[in-house]
């Protein structure tokens, strides 16, 4: 294994993160729109179910219309979807508003082994996950959400989250320097003043 630096991993993260989140936002702002107007009627498990998968379905749609930055492309297999670059794979998932953790990865073999991809391998593809939440639902629907991207610690065995090593916040609007923190708590610390924990990660100390 070829071990990059932490910071210089982090900050590729965080360019990664200010390239794609005009296109992200906008799709992602289109698709829960539309998804709650299609879904207007349903109620219950019915509900859920039908708006989670429009949902999905209309973010891959509003990307491919947009279009992504160079290097840069979405599939969708299933309910599997993923944005593909050289240098990273995103998975794309619903979790619940507020988590600081991440989903677990589940019994699934190809799911734990993308969880369990360590992220400082400059050999390989940097596996993270596209994480967006609800941030309130009232009866007109739902009123904003959050998006960020996070690199799990582990698949994990027990529960149904597990940590997370990384975890940026994608903002609209956003350039680079404001994605160059590591946000782990309600207050947001500069990345540079924390590189020597993000580099404790690789040893397992963090």
């Amino acid at each position: 294994m070829n071990i990059m630096p932490a910071h210089h991993m982090v900050e590729r993260v965080c360019q990664a993160a200010a390239d794609l989140t005009p296109a992200l936002w906008e799709a992602q702002s289109n698709a829960i729109v539309e998804a709650h107007t299609r879904c207007a009627g349903l109620t219950g498990n019915n509900a859920t179910v039908a708006n989670a998968f429009i949902t999905r379905s209309l973010f891959v749609a509003g990307l491919r219309d947009i279009g992504l930055p160079n290097g840069w492309t979405v599939t969708e297999t299933g309910t599997k979807v993923t944005l593909e670059h050289p240098s990273f794979l995103l998975r794309y998932l619903k979790e619940k508003p507020g988590a600081r953790r991440a989903p677990a990865a589940g019994h699934n073999q190809a799911r734990r082994t993308q969880w369990a991809a360590p992220l400082f391998d400059v050999d390989r593809q940097s596996e993270l996950l596209l994480l967006w939440s609800p941030s309130l639902i009232t009866e007109a629907g739902l009123d904003g959400f959050a998006m960020r991207v996070a690199h799990p610690k582990s698949a994990g065995d027990n529960g149904p989250t597990v940590d997370v090593d990384l975890s940026i916040r994608l903002q609209p609007e956003a350039g680079l320097d404001d994605y160059r923190h590591f946000v782990g708590d309600p207050s947001e610390e500069d990345l540079y003043a924390r590189i020597d924990a993000i580099d404790a990660i690789r040893d397992g100390i963090f």
